[in-house]
């Protein structure tokens, strides 16, 4: 589908739409139960309490930390450069099993079937199941 800018310039100019590259990427990690259509509560309940970290969120991130500085260190510390093998790269999370695996992409040809993908993607801004639109 061509679009043509009636008046073109740097920012607006002719657009030219196909949809052959049009893909989603399927959720691996199931996030279903969360309300996600209205605030939990409102700004006047929260309490400082909520907001500031807990002893476990420390913890939790001064474990992360364990892992993400030293991979610093040998990538710019020469003399430490050496003990580039013995660094973890991957932080290990409650979700790395679903993670590890390959992404499932579907088509979007079913959504594009029933009407104007275009319109559909702007209303709804994610397709139901999918993450992220390319």
């Amino acid at each position: 589908m061509e679009v043509k800018a009636r008046c073109q310039t740097k920012s607006d100019n002719n657009k030219s739409l196909h949809y052959f590259h049009a893909y989603a990427v399927k959720d691996r990690v199931v996030s279903e139960g969360l309300e996600s259509t209205r605030p939990q509560k409102g700004i006047d309940e929260v309490e400082m309490q909520e907001i500031l970290p807990t002893a476990e969120v420390q913890e939790s991130i001064i474990s992360d930390l364990a892992h993400m500085i030293p991979r610093v260190i040998v990538q710019y510390l020469s003399p430490y450069k050496l003990f580039r093998k013995a660094v973890q790269y991957h932080i290990p999370h409650p979700h790395s099993q679903e993670m590890a695996g390959k992404s499932e992409v579907v088509s979007l040809q079913p959504f594009m079937d029933c009407g104007n993908i275009l319109q559909f993607v702007l209303v709804n801004m994610c397709i139901p199941g999918c993450v992220r639109l390319a």
